[in-house]
């Protein structure tokens, strides 16, 4: 991947930028970064942060609470960015297709639908 870090680094990394995308940030950051390395799980950072009792469960739930007083904003061509987003809207042609949360649309929105499972066949 990178070619300049460890096989655990790079698995940190990737799964910092999962992370960011799990929670509908369009960046990573330090945030994300201890994030993958706590689920990582296995190198030196990881065991010294689950030492003072830092899970990803705690990190998760301190980032959803400072990112719930902010207004996000983000314009995505990949659903699996949108899993973490209060409402989505689809546009089609420059017109609003169909809105509702991640769930909502997953029941009631055959297109939104389909393209998170085509997606979904990319992740791993």
């Amino acid at each position: 991947m990178y070619g300049r870090f460890t096989e655990k680094a790079e698995k940190a990394i990737n799964l910092s930028q999962e992370g960011a995308m799990l929670l509908g940030h369009s960046y990573v950051g330090t945030e994300h970064l201890l994030l993958g390395l706590v689920k990582e799980g296995t190198g030196v950072a990881a065991r010294v942060l689950q030492g003072q009792g830092i899970t990803e469960e705690k990190i998760l739930e301190v980032l959803k609470k400072v990112c719930q007083a902010h207004t996000i904003l983000s314009i995505s061509h990949r659903l699996s960015s949108m899993v973490a987003s209060d409402t989505v809207v689809i546009l089609e042609n420059g017109r609003v297709k169909n809105a509702g949360s991640p769930e909502i649309l997953l029941e009631s929105d055959e297109w939104y639908r389909s393209h998170l499972a085509l997606e979904k066949l990319t992740w791993g």
